[in-house]
């Protein structure tokens, strides 16, 4: 591994702490926040560039550097623009068979994207086209730069997620209706156990907790219920990942609940994600977890969404290692009928094709449409 040599090329006042992280950034401000921010959150970096106009040093050339960099475990990215995309989709693809890389674009909602070009209004526009290209790349694009962060450090956690499916523990029904909710929102399912997990919970839990998930494993529970629930559905073939929710009443112990699923996560592969709401009762458990590397969250949805992503990193991973199935050699495209379609708009100075035009160009090259 190289030695850090510590240089700020910045106009930041402050270090950076060691780590590694790399976040390539196309603003120099939000490098700055992000810097300051940092500090106190104890995230470090391998690397933080700020690209600024990228007169001579774009994307490509920074990810090509940064793949093979020892020091960099993951890759975050803030980005406005693409200049080069040939260059970035290469050096995108290449990055992220060997590394996480999870990324922000701004500007989803530019002008020129605002009106619908058919009669269905369902064009996909510039921004739809840059989700589709970087998901099959095997990258995660999330939409907030607290999303990027949290991200990064679930996938860092070692967890091997492998699906969607996803169980709740808890000891309080409301914030279990909030995660189940932004679950549905999200697209992700929520897990059926298994009928031996239903025999277990049901040997170990309270007679009134609900039988299904979430689990509810009643209000007092101590850290011996979250030990036999979180193990149960982790345990389960039917669950993919495991959110375990504490809210601190009067009979709760958050500490020692915490160093529970601290023991859980550490002989586990499964994503296993920790919402300990509140503040004051629950600071010592939030230390414990943030000393031991565990994933923690404060609201359930937050804890949803990083679940959702470890799963999109999972499912792009997939779609970036498939081969696309070889085309018959003996069909022929129509390459003149294509240039006849294109040069007839050109012509007319139009830079959208019409819908039976678009079908006709696909057509050429046999794509498959829908037929009117």
């Amino acid at each position: 591994m190289r030695p850090s040599i510590g240089l700020n090329a910045t106009f930041n006042k402050g270090g950076a702490n060691t780590g590694n992280i790399a976040f390539v950034s196309q603003s120099g401000a939000l490098c700055t926040a992000i810097l300051d921010w940092a500090q106190s959150n104890g995230v470090g970096f391998s690397s933080l560039v700020s690209m600024g106009s990228a007169v001579d040093v774009d994307f490509g050339d920074i990810l090509d550097y940064l793949v093979s960099d020892a020091n960099t475990h993951s890759i975050l990215m803030y980005i406005e623009g693409i200049r080069n995309a040939r260059s970035f989709m290469s050096a995108l693809r290449a990055a992220a068979r060997i590394k996480p890389v999870i990324l922000v674009k701004v500007g989803r909602h530019a002008a020129g994207s605002k009106a619908a070009m058919s009669h269905t209004a369902s064009l996909v526009g510039a921004d739809d086209v840059f989700d589709a290209a970087v998901s099959r790349a095997g990258v995660v694009r999330v939409q907030t730069i607290t999303q990027l962060f949290a991200a990064a450090k679930a996938l860092s956690c070692g967890f091997q997620p492998v699906g969607n499916r996803l169980a709740i523990v808890t000891n309080g029904g409301g914030p279990a209706v909030m995660a189940a909710d932004r679950a549905a929102d999200l697209g992700l399912t929520m897990a059926t156990l298994s009928d031996a997990t239903i025999k277990y919970l049901n040997q170990h839990l309270p007679l009134n907790w609900p039988h299904g998930n979430p689990v509810d494993i009643i209000g007092d529970a101590q850290a011996d219920r979250y030990h036999h629930a979180a193990k149960a559905c982790l345990e389960d073939e039917n669950v993919d990942g495991v959110l375990a929710i504490l809210t601190p009443q009067a009979m709760t112990k958050p500490l020692e609940s915490a160093q529970i699923l601290i023991e859980l996560s550490n002989t586990h592969s499964k994503p296993l994600l920790a919402c300990w709401m509140g503040e004051t009762q629950v600071a010592d458990a939030r230390k414990a977890f943030s000393k031991a590397r565990k994933p923690h969250f404060c609201t359930p949805e937050t804890a949803v969404e990083v679940f959702s992503h470890l799963f999109s990193y999972y499912r792009n991973q997939k779609m970036l290692m498939q081969i696309p199935s070889p085309f018959p050699h003996h069909v022929v495209s129509d390459v003149e009928s294509a240039r006849l379609i294109i040069g007839d708009a050109m012509q007319e100075h139009r830079k959208v094709l019409t819908e039976v035009e678009s079908k006709a160009l696909l057509s050429a090259f046999h794509i498959p449409v829908v037929k009117p």
